[in-house]
């Protein structure tokens, strides 16, 4: 899953973003995905890139739809819980969460983890 996870960062990267920082919330029937990128010296939320054109929606889209499947189709995944993975050039991680956790919380501190 890391190799697969980097490949849709370096993705992004290839848009022309840097410092790219991706968070995924992926239970077996749902999923949130975004991503904080570099953009002239200000990091910007991934759906806000997409809706001023820096890149396109369906390029967002795409990306979310692949980061989901290749968590759940990962053996470190677990439909009875919900799976965090946070991403960065340096790594991947995965944590786990109760399925019906308090999205925004884990939404909030990760951006205050990455200083957003």
């Amino acid at each position: 899953m890391n190799k697969q996870i980097h490949a849709e960062l370096e993705k992004i990267e290839a848009q022309g973003l840097k410092n790219v920082k991706l968070l995924a919330l992926v239970s077996g029937t749902s999923y949130e995905v975004l991503f904080y990128a570099d953009v002239d010296g200000k990091m910007c939320q991934s759906n806000d890139l997409a809706e001023s054109g820096i890149i396109s929606i369906s390029f967002v889209e795409d990306l979310y739809e692949t980061v989901a499947n290749v968590v759940r189709e990962d053996k470190k995944f677990d439909a009875a819980k919900m799976n965090i993975i946070k991403a960065s050039d340096e790594k991947v991680t995965v944590e786990y969460d109760e399925k019906k956790c308090k999205i925004y919380s884990i939404k909030k501190k990760w951006k205050e983890g990455i200083g957003i």
